[in-house]
């Protein structure tokens, strides 16, 4: 039997991240280990109240004594592993499909050129079955980086999000990076560079957004998300024979303009401002982009609680749609 490990760094998720172990636990392949690393001391005595109730000895805990930040709390996760294969989650996100793992294993075992994988996936709020905004699906199941632009950009288009990640955890070359969004990406593309991505057909994770940190004023967005991707297009996929990819890579991020509105409504101005000069600095197509400009003064001129109410609208009256597995 191969492990799987299953990864969840927690901070201030005690509420939460039951629903998500119950989701793991659901699993018709049972060999598995959960491995959960909490990050806010103050929670500490609720969450092993929490977890001991499970009375399973495959979820096991570690406290931080001190807050260390998400990339070095799921780096702490992750080294604490003992399963071939890694499975990411976040703490309040969950697994839709309980044959998921089943699955996994059976892919990894029939195809060795296989090294990570990923899904489609969507957003919802407080209902599960509403979707209110989905990752693209693939039409390509098995994709590697000399595949073609669109099939590599929709696997780029995928990892942003952590839950429902799978690693070959000794493929890896690349540790995972102390940038908080690039943070899980590191090693995921440094197997690509080896190995071929398995791209689930089916939507298999729901990402909970209405406790997502990123919906509150902070500095998460310094230094520059963007600047943070593309630092690292250009580490991982250093090289002449990564030039190609390394390329597909920069021209993706380079358009995507739907982050200057996160920044604004959940930033600081001059975060702002520092990506608009990074999507330039790497894309200077982007000034002549006619979508460029509107996202930018849009996003410069628009007062944030009105951004906000904007968005909010968008995604719960127009864009949310009932979540029907095709």
């Amino acid at each position: 039997m191969v492990k799987i490990s299953v990864c969840i760094p927690t901070y201030k998720g005690t509420d939460l991240v039951g629903s998500t172990i119950d989701t793991v636990l659901s699993q018709t392949y049972q060999d598995f280990e959960i491995i959960v690393c909490n990050d806010s001391p103050s929670d500490h005595k609720e969450l092993k109240l929490l977890l001991d109730s499970y009375k399973d000895s495959r979820i096991k805990v570690f406290y931080n004594t001190q807050n260390k930040g998400y990339p070095l709390n799921l780096r702490s996760c992750v080294s604490k592993s003992t399963g071939e294969i890694l499975f990411l989650m976040g703490q309040d996100d969950l697994i839709l499909d309980n044959n998921h793992f089943e699955k996994i294993i059976e892919i990894f075992q029939s195809n060795n050129e296989i090294g990570v994988m990923t899904r489609p996936y969507y957003w919802f709020e407080d209902d599960v079955n509403l979707a209110i905004r989905k990752i693209s699906k693939s039409k390509k199941r098995v994709i590697g980086i000399n595949d073609a632009v669109k099939d590599i950009e929709t696997i780029f288009e995928s990892v942003g999000q952590l839950s429902g990640l799978v690693y070959k955890k000794d493929l890896i070359t690349e540790e995972f990076n102390e940038g908080v969004f690039p943070a899980h990406i590191y090693p995921f593309l440094s197997v690509l560079k080896t190995h071929k991505c398995y791209f689930f057909k089916g939507y298999t994770i729901a990402v909970r957004t209405f406790s997502s940190q990123t919906r509150f004023l902070s500095s998460i967005y310094n230094p520059s998300p963007t600047k943070t991707w593309m630092d690292m297009f250009n580490r991982v996929f250093s090289g002449k024979e990564f030039k190609r990819v390394r390329k597909i890579g920069i021209n993706f991020i380079g358009q995507n303009y739907v982050g200057l509105v996160q920044i604004k409504n959940y930033g600081y101005y001059r975060d702002l401002l520092v990506d608009i000069y990074y999507l330039i600095k790497y894309r200077l197509n982007n000034l002549i982009s006619f979508k460029f400009w509107v996202f930018v003064l849009g996003t410069l001129l628009i007062p944030r609680f009105i951004l906000r109410k904007m968005v909010d609208y968008y995604k719960l009256k127009i864009n949310v749609e009932n979540f029907i597995e095709n």
